[in-house]
């Protein structure tokens, strides 16, 4: 039991918060058209971002009401990401014999880390009649 609630709380779905390129972001771009971004830097899979895709745009349906929508376009993206950290030093202070600098502190040197980050785009259309390229809200909601 302790297994399960870990996982879902380490879970990678959830609001992008603009702090690290991981989460789900929308844009309506009509009242029935909606553009799904999922993003992660962790080498997760593409099925698994396509699948949290999926999942917010049955969450958009749903709240708009409908049962159903379709994914007009999707892409995927990889780019790379580098952010460098901040060296970190101590000072100099008097105190050492005929007034020489003591160096108190340690130093850090700076940091290159390198993310790859992986994007799915959908471009998707809330429906009201089934089809062949329709997806049901609700067979992915209660996977």
């Amino acid at each position: 039991m302790h297994c399960a609630f870990l996982i879902s709380c380490s879970s990678i779905y959830h609001k992008h918060d603009g702090r690290v390129p991981e989460g789900y972001s929308d844009v309506k771009i009509s009242d029935s058209e909606y553009q799904v971004i999922f993003e992660a830097y962790q080498r997760e899979s593409w099925e698994e971002l396509t699948k949290y895709a999926t999942k917010r745009a049955a969450e958009i349906a749903q709240s708009k009401g409908y049962d159903m929508f379709i994914i007009r376009d999707a892409t995927n993206s990889e780019s790379v990401e580098t952010q460098t950290s901040a060296a970190i030093s101590g000072g100099l202070s008097k105190g050492g014999g005929a007034n020489s600098p003591i160096f108190s502190g340690t130093v850090t040197p700076s940091y290159v880390y390198e993310f790859t980050i992986r994007k799915v785009v959908l471009n998707i259309e809330l429906v009201e009649a089934s089809g062949a390229q329709v997806l049901s809200v609700s067979s992915i909601l209660n996977r």
